[in-house]
């Protein structure tokens, strides 16, 4: 269940809601009550609908006009300067461990 709150300082509308344990709150943006409570029942309805387990991109697009921004990650570290990495690591190991023989005894 979702709820509104007005801010003080900012007269600001303010919804808060939880998930599992964590709480969450955002600005409205308005000072209107009634406007507020138009954000409040569309963020029921996103609430309820994910713990159902049924919040898709399509129901959040009807519901808030906005579309999901995608994100694609990129690798860190490319695969091979992280082979010679290790092959360099493994070496300075061997050769501490030997005592500087590199490997002989």
């Amino acid at each position: 269940m979702a709820w509104i709150y007005k801010h003080p300082k900012s007269g600001c509308w303010f919804i808060g809601w939880r998930v599992g344990k964590k709480a969450f709150n955002r600005s409205t943006g308005t000072a209107d009550g009634k406007e507020a409570e138009t954000q409040l029942a569309t963020c029921e309805i996103m609430v309820t609908t994910s713990r159902e387990g049924k919040l898709t991109e399509a129901v959040f697009r009807s519901l808030t006009g906005q579309s999901v921004q995608r994100v694609a990650f990129k690798p860190i570290v490319a695969a091979a300067p992280l082979r010679g990495f290790r092959s360099a690591r493994c070496a300075a190991i061997t050769t501490w461990q030997t005592g500087g023989a590199g490997g002989e005894n």
